[in-house]
């Protein structure tokens, strides 16, 4: 499963500034096989509060601008490598008022709660807002949905998409993948914090296929975009392909588009880099 239910304790939220501060204890369950935090916990984590925190400053300055969003682009760099019992603070920040356009962009830095200058992971959250419904209707809106959102999202490698085709020599494989309700955000669309988990497990299983003999790696860098709103029940077929075999930086994509009539509802890009002395093995086909 993917998601937020994984102990986040808020420490403080000021609007004012546009800044939260979280804590989380890493569990085993945390960490990816490369020993680095997962990138859909990060993803997911990232996506839910930046969010909340995007909302609630912008209505904090300006209750007469009511906007509703949608994402347009989730980014994720996994760093350090971290061991179970660790206690990361997460710092969000949104930008200011002032600066803020149609599409404004979260930050949130994972870092050691007792040595800050060792960072765990990064990520970048953009927005689109448009001024589409009065206020009552917003906040009844913005308190449902972030309810619904925290009721399903977990997180992890449960979701498994079954692979109906593959080819070696192409670098590509086809999975098959049930969309239902509880992989649906608010807006409509894939949710960011599943559709990076997806990203991530998919690609790095065609990555470490057909690109393992050079050994272990870590992931760089995960990028995902939810382009298009998708019904409950929709099946979607996943392509992956490996448009990069770099030496040390291979790159991998995954479209997700409807099996039916090709309409692409997602894209999703994702870096690793080979690194001598690591242990743990990348999931293969």
């Amino acid at each position: 499963m993917y998601g937020t239910d994984v102990g986040v304790e808020t420490i403080e939220t000021d609007t004012n500034t546009g800044t939260m501060r979280l804590r989380l204890l890493v569990s085993a369950d945390h960490i990816s096989a490369s020993g680095t935090l997962d990138e859909g916990l990060v993803a997911t984590i990232t996506d839910n509060h930046s969010t909340y925190l995007l909302i609630a400053h912008s209505l904090a300055h300006a209750p007469e601008q009511m906007p509703i969003s949608v994402s347009v682009c989730l980014t994720v760099h996994v760093m350090a490598r971290i061991v179970p019992g660790t206690t990361v603070e997460i710092v969000c920040s949104a930008p200011p008022l002032e600066a803020q356009m149609d599409q404004p962009q979260a930050s949130a830095v994972f870092v050691d709660a007792r040595d800050p200058r060792i960072v765990y992971a990064r990520a970048t959250h953009t927005k689109q807002f448009k001024d589409v419904m009065g206020f009552s209707e917003f906040v009844e809106r913005v308190n449902r949905s972030y309810t619904f959102t925290n009721q399903f999202l977990y997180y992890g490698i449960e979701i498994r998409p079954q692979i109906t085709w593959a080819s070696a020599a192409a670098g590509e494989f086809i999975a098959e993948w049930l969309v239902t309700s509880e992989h649906i955000n608010a807006a409509g669309c894939i949710d960011e914090g599943c559709l990076g988990t997806v990203t991530d497990n998919t690609t790095a299983m065609l990555i470490g296929s057909l690109l393992g003999a050079r050994g272990n790696s870590v992931s760089t860098s995960i990028s995902i975009q939810a382009l298009t709103p998708i019904r409950p029940n929709t099946r979607v077929e996943i392509v992956c392909r490996l448009s990069s075999q770099s030496s040390k930086q291979p790159h991998a994509t995954a479209t997700f588009k409807d099996k039916c009539d090709g309409r692409v509802y997602a894209i999703g890009s994702h870096t690793k880099f080979f690194k001598a002395g690591l242990s743990e093995t990348q999931p293969r086909l």
